[in-house]
C-alpha cells in the first residue's frame, strides 16, 4: 500500500465505500424481496385455501339443498333441472379442492380427511339421485337423513380444523416472517457497522499515508528556510509523495554541496589563495552565480597584481624621494648657518635703530626747548 499511487489508493478506498454499500443495498433489497414474498405466501396461499374450503362447503351445501329438494319435491319433470345444478356444483367443488391441495399448508391428514368426506359426501348424493330417479323416493330420503347429513356435520367439523389450521399456519409464518424481518434487520445493521468501521478504518490510513509524508516533507522545508541544510528526510516509497520525497532529498544534498563549495572557496580566499576553483558541477540558475564568483575571483587576482605593479613603482619613487630629501637636508643646513647669521646682522641693526630711535627722541626735545625758546624770544622781541 506504500507504494502504491495515491490516485489509486483514493480508488481503492471510494470503490470499498462503493462496495459496501452496494453489499447492503444488495442485501436489503433481497432481504425485502424475501421478506414480501413470504408476506405474499403468507396472505395469497393461506387466504386462497379458506376461500377454497368456504366454497366447497357452500357448494356443497346447494348440492345438499338440491338433492332434498329433488328427493322431497318428487317431481320427476324437474329432476333434470336438479340433476344439472347438482353436477354443475360437484364440478366447482373438484375445481376447489385441487385449489386446496395447491394452496393448503396446514397438516396433510386433514386435508384427506376433508378430501374423503366430500367425496364420500358425493357418492352418497349421486346414490340418492340416483333413487329419486328410479321413483324409490323412501330409499333416497332414507339415505338422505342416515348419510348425507352426518357426513355435512362432519364435513362442517373438519373444515372448521382447516380453517383453523390455516390461521395457525398464517400465525406460524407471520411470526416466521416477523422473525426473518428481525434477522435481516440485525444482519443489515451488522454489515453497515462492519463497513463502515472497515471504510473509516481504510480512509483513515489513506488519510495517513498522505498527510504524514507531508509533514515530515513540509518539516525539511521549514527547515531549509531557516537555513539549515544538513536536516534528513527518510520517507522513502513509489508513490507520488516518494517522487517529491526524493526530489527534496535532491535539492537539500546540492544546495548542501553549492553552500560547501562556495564556503570551501571563501575560506580558502581568505588565506589568501586565489587560485581557488569550484570543485562541484554547478546546474540551472546556479552556473551564473558559478560564474559571478569566478568573474569576481579573476577581478580580485587583478586588482591584486596591479597593486603589486603599482607598489612596485612606488618604491622606486620613494627611493628618488629619499634621494631628493637628503640633498634637501644638507641645503636646509646651510640655509640655516646663513638665518643665523642673518639673525645676528638683524639684531645688531635693530640696536642700531633702537639707539637713533633714542637719539632721534633726544633730539626731538631738544628742538621742542628750542621752538619753546624761539617763541618766547619772539615774544619778548615784540
Amino acid at each position: 500500500m506504500k507504494n502504491m499511487k495515491i490516485r489509486l489508493r483514493l480508488i481503492i478506498s471510494h470503490g470499498l465505500i462503493v462496495l459496501f454499500g452496494i453489499i447492503i443495498a444488495y442485501v436489503g433489497y433481497s432481504s425485502l424481496k424475501v421478506t414480501s414474498e413470504n408476506f405474499t405466501e403468507i396472505m395469497k396461499n393461506p387466504q386462497t385455501a379458506n376461500a377454497a374450503i368456504t366454497n366447497c362447503n357452500l357448494q356443497i351445501n346447494i348440492a345438499a339443498r338440491n338433492v332434498r329438494e329433488m328427493v322431497l319435491a318428487d317431481n320427476p319433470s324437474s329432476n333434470s333441472n336438479y340433476i344439472n345444478d347438482i353436477n354443475a356444483e360437484f364440478a366447482i367443488i373438484e375445481k376447489e379442492l385441487n385449489v386446496l391441495k395447491s394452496t393448503f399448508q396446514g397438516e396433510e391428514a386433514l386435508l384427506r380427511s376433508f378430501e374423503s368426506i366430500i367425496a364420500k359426501w358425493m357418492t352418497s348424493g349421486n346414490e340418492i339421485v340416483a333413487q329419486a330417479q328410479s321413483g324409490n323416493i323412501e330409499n333416497a330420503t332414507s339415505l338422505l337423513f342416515s348419510e348425507c347429513t352426518p357426513l355435512l356435520e362432519e364435513l362442517e367439523i373438519v373444515s372448521n380444523k382447516l380453517s383453523e389450521s390455516t390461521a395457525n399456519n398464517i400465525t406460524t409464518s407471520f411470526a416466521e416472517n416477523i422473525t426473518i424481518t428481525n434477522y435481516t434487520m440485525v444482519f443489515l445493521l451488522v454489515v453497515l457497522a462492519v463497513s463502515f468501521v472497515i471504510a473509516v478504518g481504510f480512509s483513515l490510513y489513506v488519510t495517513r499515508t498522505i498527510t504524514v509524508p507531508l509533514q515530515e516533507i513540509e518539516y525539511v522545508a521549514k527547515e531549509m528556510s531557516q537555513g539549515n541544510l544538513k536536516v534528513q528526510l527518510n520517507y522513502t516509497a513509489n508513490d507520488e509523495m516518494g517522487i517529491v520525497a526524493n526530489s527534496m532529498r535532491t535539492m537539500v544534498s546540492t544546495l548542501d554541496s553549492y553552500i560547501t563549495d562556495i564556503k570551501i572557496g571563501m575560506d580558502k580566499l581568505s588565506e589568501g589563495n586565489l587560485t581557488a576553483i569550484p570543485t562541484v558541477e554547478y546546474h540551472g540558475d546556479f552556473v551564473a552565480m558559478a560564474q559571478s564568483i569566478s568573474s569576481a575571483v579573476n577581478a580580485i587576482n587583478n586588482t591584486l597584481v596591479q597593486i603589486a605593479t603599482s607598489s612596485d613603482q612606488v618604491s622606486a619613487g620613494s627611493d628618488q624621494v629619499s634621494a631628493g630629501a637628503q640633498s634637501l637636508s644638507q641645503g636646509s643646513t646651510q640655509q640655516a648657518s646663513a638665518v643665523q647669521e642673518l639673525a645676528a646682522t638683524v639684531n645688531e641693526i635693530s640696536s642700531q635703530v633702537t639707539s637713533n630711535a633714542e637719539n632721534a627722541h633726544l633730539a626731538s626735545i631738544k628742538v621742542t626747548g628750542v621752538g619753546t625758546e624761539l617763541n618766547e624770544s619772539h615774544q619778548n622781541m615784540q
